[in-house]
């Protein structure tokens, strides 16, 4: 899935992601075009891309508002993105991407009831 969505991503097909194509993707997911992406927002977008995901968005959804107030701004997608730029150069490989939602993957794994 991180391949996918990495391909995905990477517009210009060069191997790196950059700030803009990552906002491209927030674009995707803001329906009515006003600068957030809502809980409704974009678990739409995931019944239509990834209807086998809708649950595990679900949770990501919460990992990705990282104020809290229940939308995806400009500043998640962006924090996300830096999440994802672990040498801090304003790019990120696929390698480092998926690396990161390899992290994330385990960790909302660990959180489900009955994991070890």
């Amino acid at each position: 899935m991180a391949h996918r969505l990495f391909q995905d991503a990477d517009r210009d097909h060069d191997g790196h992601l950059a700030l803009a194509e990552m906002l491209f993707l927030f674009q995707a997911f803001d329906q009515n075009d006003d600068g957030r992406i809502t809980r409704q927002e974009f678990l739409h977008h995931v019944r239509q891309t990834e209807p086998d995901m809708v649950q595990w968005y679900d949770k990501l959804y919460n990992t990705f508002d990282m104020d809290g107030d229940h939308n995806l701004d400009l500043h998640d997608y962006i924090h996300l993105y830096m999440e994802t730029d672990p040498r801090n150069d304003n790019t990120v490989t696929e390698a480092a991407f998926i690396g990161y939602w390899t992290v994330l993957y385990q960790a909302l794994l660990d959180m489900q009831p009955g994991s070890c």
